[in-house]
C-alpha cells in the first residue's frame, strides 16, 4: 500500500552531503525534498508545493534568502525555516531579521539539525493548539464547545460546528489575512490531497461563508488552486 507523503522540504544548498542525508532521512518519513538549481525551478516548487521545512546554508545569498523566507511565511506561517550559518555575524543577522527564523552554526552534527527541525515543528504545533477561542469580527469562535457566536444582536446567534468545520476555521483564524495553502488544509484535515477531498473542502468553505455572513466585514477568499484567506476588515 502506497503511503501518503506528509509534506515537502525546500533545500537551498550546494552541499552534496547535506542533500544526500536529508533525502535519505526524510524519504523514510515520507517527505519530498526539493533542491531547485535555479530561479525558475524555485518558483515552480513555491507555486506547486506546500512547504513544511525550508533549509538554507549559503551565506553569500543571505539577503535574498531572508527576503525569500519572509515571502514564504506571508503565505504560510507554519513553515519551519532553518538557516545554516557560517559565522556568528550571519547568525545574528538572520535572527534579527525575523524572530520566526531558526539558526544552527557550522560545524554541527547532522543529528542535531534533524532533531531541532522536528522538535521545533512539534513545539509550534503545540503552541497553536493551546489557543481555544478566537475573535473573528463580530463573531466569537470557541474551539472547545465547537460554537460560532455572532455578537451583533440580542440574544446572540450561536451556530454549532462539525469537527471538520472547526478544524478548517481554526486554521484560517490562526492565519487571519494570510493565505493558507489548499494542500496544507487537505493534509491537516483529510490526511490526503485528492480530487474528492478537494471537492469536499469546497463544500465546507461554502458552509463557513454562510455561517459568517452576518458580518459583512468578513470574507473567505479563494485563490484558485493555491489556497484560502480569511479576511476581516478593521
Amino acid at each position: 500500500m502506497k503511503k501518503t507523503r506528509k509534506g515537502n522540504i525546500l533545500l537551498l544548498s550546494s552541499d552534496e552531503t547535506l542533500q544526500r542525508v536529508l533525502y535519505l532521512y526524510f524519504s523514510r518519513k515520507y517527505y519530498n525534498v526539493f533542491c531547485p538549481q535555479n530561479a525558475k525551478e524555485l518558483e515552480q516548487v513555491k507555486k506547486n508545493n506546500a512547504i513544511s521545512f525550508a533549509i538554507l546554508d549559503d551565506d553569500s545569498k543571505i539577503d535574498s534568502n531572508i527576503s525569500l523566507c519572509n515571502s514564504l511565511l506571508e503565505f504560510d506561517n507554519e513553515i519551519v525555516i532553518y538557516f545554516i550559518c557560517q559565522n556568528t555575524e550571519t547568525k545574528h543577522k538572520v535572527e534579527t531579521a525575523n524572530p520566526l527564523f531558526f539558526t544552527i552554526l557550522k560545524p554541527f552534527a547532522m543529528r542535531n539539525l534533524l532533531s531541532k527541525m522536528t522538535s521545533t515543528a512539534n513545539k509550534l504545533k503545540d503552541e497553536e493548539n493551546k489557543i481555544t477561542t478566537f475573535n473573528i469580527g463580530n463573531y466569537k469562535f470557541n474551539l472547545r464547545t465547537s460554537t460560532l457566536t455572532f455578537k451583533g444582536e440580542e440574544p446572540n446567534i450561536e451556530q454549532h460546528l462539525t469537527k471538520k468545520e472547526c478544524q478548517i476555521l481554526q486554521i484560517l483564524a490562526q492565519n487571519t489575512r494570510k493565505m493558507v495553502s489548499k494542500h496544507r488544509l487537505l493534509m491537516n484535515i483529510w490526511k490526503k490531497d485528492t480530487y474528492q477531498t478537494s471537492r469536499s473542502m469546497d463544500v465546507y468553505m461554502t458552509r463557513l461563508r454562510h455561517y459568517l455572513s452576518s458580518d459583512t466585514n468578513i470574507s473567505i477568499e479563494n485563490t484558485h488552486s493555491l489556497g484560502y484567506c480569511l479576511n476581516v476588515k478593521e
